[in-house]
């Protein structure tokens, strides 16, 4: 009776040790600050700049899958476009200047340029 009582207590040291790890962990990686020069922020404002290379090496991928794994698969028809969701850029009632929601980045680029990028991904042909 004895061994298994001090066995219980020392797992619930490990376990404690472990979750003070874990709660170090997650205090560190959301308490951090960082300053870069070059930032300007206006108030009331976000400037969000949008990555047209990520997104379109994305789309090259979801359009090479779905072309083998979509019988009839049209890129017009069947892809609806890549959609970025900036967190830290929404909130209720934010909008841009158009009016569409703020921290929200939407981009459909074209076929041409999505069958090019595939093909040098696909590299030179022997």
């Amino acid at each position: 009776m004895l061994d298994k009582t001090r066995k219980f207590l020392m797992s619930l040291v490990v376990l404690a040790l472990l979750g003070s790890l874990a709660a170090f962990g997650v205090f560190a990686a959301f308490s951090s600050t960082t300053t870069n020069s070059g930032n300007s922020f206006a108030a009331g404002t976000v400037a969000i700049a949008d990555n047209d290379a990520g997104s379109a090496l994305y789309t090259v991928a979801v359009h090479r899958w779905l072309r083998h794994r979509l019988p009839g698969y049209l890129y017009e028809q069947h892809f609806g476009g890549a959609i970025y969701a900036f967190v830290r850029g929404m909130r209720p009632g934010w909008t841009q200047a158009d009016g569409s929601a703020s921290g929200v980045w939407t981009q459909r680029p074209p076929l041409a340029l999505i069958e090019r990028l595939s093909s040098l991904l696909d590299g030179p042909r022997p």
